[in-house]
């Protein structure tokens, strides 16, 4: 209960740091499956205050069917992958509503897979909206967020510890430079993790942010450890192929 309410908590900080008020009315596109992020940002929207509307994934809930409620009801923020938010633009579309016009979302909110720079940049264009990145997993929660600079992903560090490890030796790696990323929880009680290496690469970042928070911050992920490959001697992952 105590992990469940922390969790929860730490998406709502996430979420305001994003620009949802009570005033916002919300739509939650993710699964409601096994992996938790559609019930975890469920209540972490209701503890912004905000209205939620909890459509599902598409395969519950038609994309059609999902455009026409944030239509109708004026959804203000949505939540969902960023590949999903890219494929409602192009239903839309299909359905006569232009993105921007037809609807009112100001925001929306993405995790479950990574976000790169593009899609973020053509979320935002086709929907006249500020799209931000979160990190997070079954096993840790809600760690990170992107607040309204969206300049790397803030890393609650009064619940978790975060270290960029390389690989081999196990040891931390200089801010800025990229290694695997590993987590220490400080809060969990069901299934507390200790430098649990989750197989994620990215890389801290240097300084403090715009917004004046004081977390340490790190950089979008770049791929997994066992994704990546070389080529001319050069690590490549999915994500550059974006």
């Amino acid at each position: 209960l105590n992990d469940w309410d922390n969790i929860t908590s730490l998406w709502a900080r996430r979420l305001h740091a994003q620009g949802v008020t009570p005033k916002d009315m919300v739509q939650i596109a993710f699964a409601y499956t096994l992996f938790i992020v559609g019930f975890t940002s469920t209540e972490g929207v209701m503890k912004t205050g905000a209205i939620v509307i909890p459509t599902g994934s598409g395969a519950v809930t038609p994309s059609e069917r999902q455009l026409q409620i944030a239509h109708d009801w004026g959804v203000t923020v949505f939540g969902c992958t960023g590949s999903y938010m890219l494929h409602l633009a192009d239903v839309a579309r299909k359905m006569g509503f232009d993105p921007i016009k037809d609807f009112k979302i100001h925001a929306s909110f993405h995790t479950a897979e990574p976000l790169t720079e593009e899609m973020r940049v053509d979320i935002e264009r086709l929907w006249g909206c500020k799209a931000y990145n979160n990190y997070g997993s079954v096993e840790t929660g809600a760690p990170t967020f992107e607040c309204e600079h969206q300049d790397g992903l803030h890393i609650s560090e009064d619940a978790y510890m975060f270290e960029v490890i390389n690989s081999a030796s196990g040891m931390p790696v200089t801010d800025g430079e990229e290694g695997e990323l590993a987590v220490t929880t400080l809060f969990k009680e069901a299934a507390p993790l200790i430098r649990y290496r989750i197989g994620d690469i990215t890389a801290f970042i240097k300084g403090e942010c715009s917004c004046g928070r004081t977390f340490k911050r790190m950089g979008s992920i770049r791929g997994r450890v066992d994704d990546m490959i070389k080529v001319k001697g050069v690590a490549i992952y999915p994500t550059d192929f974006e």
